[in-house]
């Protein structure tokens, strides 16, 4: 890949974003299973972001 392309950032977006949310899991005790996690992370990625409740 380029130096100059805009996808250099994706992998840094992803991984960061995947961080925070495992680390605020963490802190809120880790209530939902792995599974739940993944489904949700899975589905952020998906575009799912604002999906109702």
């Amino acid at each position: 890949m380029p130096y100059s392309s805009i996808e250099r950032y994706k992998l840094y977006f992803v991984t960061g974003a995947a961080f925070n949310v495992l680390i605020k899991w963490l802190e809120g005790g880790a209530v939902e299973s792995p599974r739940e996690m993944a489904k949700a992370c899975a589905g952020f990625l998906r575009g799912d972001i604002l999906a109702k409740e």
